[in-house]
């Protein structure tokens, strides 16, 4: 943990790294809730009221072990594969995870919201469509439409272990789900978020999060997804702490290795605070160029803005190729 701040000590960054073996997205924006509730108490130099201590769980011992009997995803041999590289690579480069940030104001996330409802979709598949078609921009020339994408969603599975776990357990509680979708240029953009919104409901129904975690437990190969979006969904976090304002937080989700010089590498999480849907790009450097990665994180936020407006109801996946 570090704090920066302004020189005359009234903005500050506060930097946080945690390992995501114990955490997930849900439990980070728990903490920093209960963070930020302790340290508005102390700067208004009030008798503190410490949050209720909780264990740490082992979920994976709730995990029922037949759950690796449930039936593996149905993948295809044949699809498009995830991003390699976007630029000539320098040996000496040193790799590190880098990333970039948007964020949707009040009225066009509400709008993105309505409209999903409206189309028989969610957040998450609005962002995985957004992405998917990103993905068949940047790719286009190797990759020509029509083409099977294998999309990636870190899924809360909290609710399906036995017993079940409370939304403020901070554990490690998202599953990897993934599954195939075809794509094709003519295909409006609104068909592929109902798509992906109605393939991941199945994968959560059946509970395949639970077996996604025995395959790890079991070191069984896992099949790479051609990209991997999550959406948190909306935090706990609000305006004000006592005499604390927050005005924002930013997460950049690393790999879960070391990265390498040859090893790309992309990530989106997306989660709302503030009644505003925030976007952070995680990608690996120097595989993915930062250049890129901003204008790659711009053709997900247009397609997004798209579907939050009228032109969305019309918009084919053609119109952003």
């Amino acid at each position: 943990m570090k704090l920066i701040s302004s020189a005359d000590s009234k903005q500050h960054q506060l930097f946080i790294v945690v390992n995501h073996s114990g955490i997930d997205g849900i439990s980070i924006f728990t903490m920093l809730e209960n963070f930020l509730d302790y340290l508005g108490q102390i700067t208004e130099r009030k008798a503190v009221k410490k949050p209720k201590s909780r264990e740490f769980i082992d979920i994976m011992a709730r995990v029922h072990p037949n759950a690796i009997e449930i039936p593996a995803p149905n993948i295809p041999s044949s699809y498009m594969p995830p991003l390699q590289f976007t630029h000539n690579l320098n040996p000496l480069d040193k790799a590190r995870i880098s990333g970039c940030w948007m964020e949707l104001n009040k009225i066009t996330t509400e709008r993105l919201v309505l409209n999903c409802k409206q189309h028989g979709g969610t957040i998450q598949g609005a962002i995985q469509a957004a992405f998917m078609v990103a993905m068949c921009k940047e790719q286009e020339k190797q990759y020509p439409l029509p083409q099977i994408i294998v999309n990636m969603a870190p899924i809360n599975m909290r609710p399906y272990v036995d017993p079940p776990l409370e939304a403020q357990d901070c554990v490690s509680g998202s599953a990897g789900l993934i599954w195939a979708q075809a794509i094709a240029s003519t295909q409006p953009l609104w068909s592929i978020v109902k798509e992906a919104t109605e393939k991941l409901r199945h994968e959560i129904e059946i509970k395949r999060g639970l077996r996604w975690w025995k395959a790890l437990e079991a070191k069984e190969p896992q099949i790479p997804p051609t990209f991997m979006a999550s959406s948190i969904g909306k935090t706990p976090l609000g305006t004000s702490y006592g005499p604390i304002r927050l005005l924002g937080v930013k997460i950049i989700g690393g790999g879960y290795d070391n990265p390498r010089i040859g090893q790309a590498g992309t990530m989106l999480h997306a989660y709302t605070i503030q009644q505003r849907l925030n976007l952070t790009f995680a990608f690996t450097f120097p595989p993915i160029a930062y250049e890129w990665g901003s204008r790659f994180l711009d053709k997900i936020v247009a397609i997004l803005r798209c579907l939050a407006s009228e032109k969305g109801n019309e918009a084919l996946v053609v119109d952003f190729l």
